[in-house]
């Protein structure tokens, strides 16, 4: 269970692409500035290039996934509550002043057939 990170686009949505597709509503951020970075290029969003990042779960499935566009906050999908520990551990030594991380937390598995309760958001500034 650890976090990857990778300045190639490629690399990320060919690792993580099926996690953002089979939740496009809970991943439109990711995938809207991914595709933004394709069509415009990694300076897209500000100086530094951006970082795009996966987490994969003890089964080895990518459970979570992450973009850093600096100077915009670390942004994330549902994070299981055991990535959030390690993300923070993997996004401090940035190559940059990070801004901030904007993630919420995911519902176990065993509770999808449940409605989803209202999102538990946790943010953290430098």
């Amino acid at each position: 269970m650890t976090w990857i990170v990778t300045g190639d686009l490629d690399v990320f949505l060919a690792t993580a692409g099926g996690l953002l597709g089979a939740g496009p509503a809970e991943h439109i951020v990711l995938l809207t500035v991914s595709a933004t970075s394709r069509e415009r290029g990694p300076g897209s969003y500000g100086a530094a290039r951006p970082r795009f990042g996966w987490w994969r779960d003890g089964g080895g499935r990518v459970a979570a996934a992450l973009l850093d566009t600096p100077p915009h906050a670390v942004q994330s999908g549902a994070l299981p509550d055991e990535a959030v520990a390690p993300l923070a551990d993997r996004v401090r030594p940035a190559p940059h002043r990070l801004s901030g991380v904007t993630a919420r937390t995911a519902p176990p598995p065993d509770r999808a057939d449940c409605p989803p309760a209202p999102p538990r958001r946790s943010r953290w500034r430098s």
